[in-house]
């Protein structure tokens, strides 16, 4: 999995987006994968397809708060500032438990 994020890192998004997808076929269930691939759609400009993304890991895992964060950027570039501070929120409420 780490590679995806080496490939989002140097610029290689498409390439990141198509691992993911790739992996994704097989392993649906791993939130990692869909945080990898909200990123890499962030990168690219497809934020409504990375809120989506990223949507779907917090239901497979609630309880971490990066992915909160991932998700109030997405809502913030999408001009959702309110439902932004929601997600930060909840991402704060649950680093400090």
């Amino acid at each position: 999995m780490l590679w995806v994020a080496s490939l989002i890192f140097v610029g290689e998004a498409e390439n990141a987006l198509a691992e993911c997808n790739e992996a994704l076929k097989e392993f649906s269930g791993w939130a990692g994968f869909h945080r990898f691939k909200a990123q890499a759609l962030f990168s690219l400009d497809r934020t409504g397809e990375a809120l989506s993304a990223i949507e779907q890991a917090c239901r497979l895992a609630p309880n971490i708060p990066f992915f909160q964060e991932i998700r109030a950027q997405c809502l913030d570039q999408l001009g959702r500032t309110d439902d932004a501070a929601a997600a930060r929120k909840i991402g704060l409420e649950l680093k400090n438990n």
